[in-house]
């Protein structure tokens, strides 16, 4: 399989559990994620989980 690192990925839903777990294993595969949701405080959660590696919009 090819590397996903410094690619970049968009979740949405994901403040949900399978959007979270989603973006968890990007981010473990080396993605760049840009996220979105309607519940702005589960994104910052996981922004603040992962740092500069997802972006919250």
């Amino acid at each position: 399989m090819r590397s996903l690192e410094d690619k970049i990925a968009l979740v949405t839903g994901a403040g949900g559990v399978l959007g979270a777990a989603t973006v968890r294993t990007l981010v473990a595969q080396g993605v760049k994620v840009a996220m979105c949701d309607i519940s702005g405080a589960r994104l910052s959660s996981l922004k603040d989980e992962f740092g500069e590696r997802v972006n919250e919009n």
